[in-house]
Formats: structure tokens, C-alpha cells, sequence
């Protein structure tokens, strides 16, 4: 099975990025909040696996789907959240991260069922945190699995903790583990 893992910037940082002018031209604007948006932290992580594209997105929707493919160490905890997931719902999880333990709250705002759904953090540490959820066809059979994260870190004390580097080792090292589970879990289903 096939797993990539992408980290960094956004197209858009780097099409921004490439021009001086355009450097110099962002460095005069950067307390611009659509400046701040444009250069958002970026995570992909894609995987391919063998079973459907429906199998994977009703793992995957469902909080106790999600809690056996977290790293333990975690601590993943849903205070509060639908059986499955759909368009609205609302998630109130705790997640311990870097020895701190966040009460964080995501809302779905795009649910398009089985291609893909997408969590933003209404509370939270961070500044800002959009994970989508990608599901698509593998040409011969099976699926793919692509989780894109854009986020902007904490500020203050906290961003000094979570700062956009260890966030990113953070999210490879868990996905590297959410990897391993979905293998094991979608390998097993394939073989009984």
C-alpha cells in the first residue's frame, strides 16, 4: 500500500513566494488577516488502500472510527458528537498534545458523501484549523485516502509550545500511526 506524506506551504505560498516584488509587497501587508490566510501551514498526507470508497468514509465519519485509528498516547475523548457524522455536526472532542491537554470544538461545514467532508475548529488553540477529508477511486480498484490540513498556529505563550514545526511533526507522526491502523484494519476486512 502506498502512503506520501506532503508538509509546508501552500500553492498559493508558493506562487506568492517565487516573486520578489510580491515578497516585498506582503512584507509591507502582513497584519492583513487575507494575507494571514493566504499563508496558512499545510499538511497532506495520502494513502492507498484496498476497499471501497464508501467503506473508508463510514470509518472514517464516525467518532469511534477516528478514536481506533488516534495514536493512543492522545488521549482522543469526544465530549460530545454524532454517532456519525453529516453536514453541521458539531464535535466536541479532548486531545493531549505536546503535555497539553486542549478541549477543542470542529464543526463540519462540507459534507459531500463518500467523496469527502471537511472539519473546521470553531474553539480551540489555534488560530485557525481546516482538515479535509478526501476520498477517491483508485483506478483497478480501492481507494484513496487524502487528509489536507491548513492551520495557523496558536500565538502567545502556547504558540511558542505548539509552533508550526512540531505541529507538523505531530501531524506526520500521527498519521504515520493512522496509516498503520487503516492498513491493518482495511487488510483484515479484505482477507476474511
Amino acid at each position: 500500500m502506498e502512503r506520501r506524506v506532503y508538509r509546508g506551504f501552500t500553492e498559493k505560498q508558493r506562487i506568492l513566494s517565487s516573486s520578489a516584488s510580491v515578497s516585498s509587497a506582503i512584507s509591507a501587508f502582513k497584519t492583513s488577516a487575507r494575507l494571514k490566510a493566504i499563508f496558512m501551514e499545510s499538511f497532506e498526507a495520502r494513502l492507498v488502500l484496498p476497499c471501497s470508497v464508501d467503506d473508508v468514509f463510514d470509518l472514517v465519519a464516525r467518532p469511534e472510527g477516528i478514536k481506533k485509528i488516534t495514536p493512543p498516547e492522545m488521549g482522543l475523548y469526544f465530549n460530545s458528537a454524532p454517532e456519525r457524522y453529516v453536514m453541521d455536526s458539531r464535535i466536541e472532542f479532548k486531545i493531549q498534545a505536546m503535555g497539553l491537554v486542549r478541549e477543542i470544538v470542529h464543526q463540519v461545514t462540507v459534507f459531500d458523501e463518500p467523496r469527502s467532508f471537511t472539519e473546521e475548529q470553531i474553539a480551540g488553540p489555534f488560530k485557525k484549523w481546516i482538515h479535509e477529508h478526501i476520498f477517491e477511486t483508485q483506478e483497478g480498484g480501492g481507494s484513496v485516502v487524502i487528509d489536507r490540513i491548513q492551520f495557523l498556529p496558536p500565538g502567545g505563550v502556547a504558540g511558542m509550545i505548539m509552533n508550526a514545526s512540531r505541529i507538523l511533526d505531530n501531524l506526520e507522526d500521527g498519521f504515520d500511526f493512522r496509516h498503520e491502523q487503516l492498513e491493518r484494519h482495511f487488510q483484515s476486512t479484505s482477507d476474511s
